[in-house]
């Protein structure tokens, strides 16, 4: 019997019906919990497709977060990679100008530093 995990899609996404062992794919809501074969499911994790959902307590098989902490953090954690890539295209759009190139360079620092933040 193949080890299975638990797993949401932070902007959710579709699992194979291969993979399930199923006659349709299975359309997953954003931090909708799904259960996978671990090495899909850790494959999907690596990939930052994919997180991992804990259980509440052994035994209660309540996943912890199943929607709102879960959504509200990849949400965040979007938002931190997005502002990341608006402050590297502003870096390299102002190479001319010194002064938009600091304040460019600032906004990058700020924003990789909220994304270390939100991924530790």
């Amino acid at each position: 019997m193949t080890k299975k995990i638990r797993i949401a899609f932070p902007q959710g996404g579709i699992v194979p019906a291969k993979v399930l062992d199923k006659k349709e794919d299975k359309d997953c809501a954003a931090g909708e919990p799904v259960l996978v074969p671990e090495g899909y499911g850790r494959h999907l994790i690596a990939d930052r497709f994919a997180v991992e959902v804990t259980q509440t307590q052994k035994g209660q098989g309540k996943p912890k977060g199943g929607g709102g902490k879960l959504q509200k953090d990849a949400v965040d954690l979007a938002a931190a990679r997005k502002a990341v890539a608006e402050a590297e295209q502003l870096v390299a759009a102002s190479a001319d100008d010194a002064t938009a190139k600091a304040e460019a360079e600032a906004m990058l620092t700020a924003a990789q530093a909220a994304l270390t933040a939100l991924e530790a």
